[in-house]
C-alpha cells in the first residue's frame, strides 16, 4: 500500500527537525574544536618551528636518558655476592 500524503509530510517534518538537531550538534562541536585549536595553537607553532627542532630532539634524548636512570634506580635490582 502506498504511503498517504500525511505520512510523507510527517516523515519530511521529522527529517527537518532531525536535520536541525544535527546542525546544532555539529555547530557546537565546531565551536569546541575551534577553542582547542586556539588553546594549542602556540604550542603547535613552537613544536613545528624548524628553529626549535634541536631543542625538541635534545629534550627527547634527555627524557630517554632520565627514564633509563629511573628504571635502574627504582627497578628490581638483584645483588649477588662475589665471594663463593
Amino acid at each position: 500500500m502506498e504511503k498517504r500524503p500525511s505520512e510523507i509530510i510527517t516523515e519530511f517534518l521529522n527529517f527537518l527537525e532531525a536535520a536541525e538537531r544535527e546542525h546544532e550538534s555539529a555547530y557546537t562541536a565546531v565551536g569546541k574544536e575551534d577553542s582547542r585549536v586556539q588553546l594549542y595553537g602556540k604550542v603547535h607553532e613552537f613544536y613545528t618551528d624548524r628553529q626549535n627542532q634541536n631543542l625538541v630532539k635534545a629534550l627527547r634524548r634527555l627524557q630517554n636518558e632520565q627514564a633509563t636512570v629511573e628504571k635502574y634506580l627504582f627497578g628490581n635490582r638483584e645483588f649477588k655476592n662475589r665471594v663463593d
